[in-house]
């Protein structure tokens, strides 16, 4: 559910550094670092929540149109 939150940002910066490459490259370059940033603040952030679901054992979900927070345990089998 989170990653839906992330496409309008990134499909509209995308979509200005396709039109913007029209007219201005310089401008098109730095509106394709900000997607470049927008990619790695993502990985960043997914990487964080997998391993605090990793550590606490849980699954963090979040409630859709909300700001609620819900952890569900998660069963594992230990070898």
């Amino acid at each position: 559910m989170a990653l839906l939150a992330t496409y309008p940002s990134t499909v509209g910066l995308a979509a200005l550094t396709g039109v913007s490459l029209a007219f201005n490259a310089a401008l098109a370059v730095v509106l394709a670092g900000g997607v470049a940033g927008l990619g790695v603040a993502g990985a960043i952030t997914g990487a964080q929540i997998a391993m605090r679901e990793r550590v606490g054992g849980v699954r963090l979900c979040v409630e859709r149109g909300g700001r609620r927070l819900f952890a569900a345990e998660t069963t594992r089998e230990r070898a």
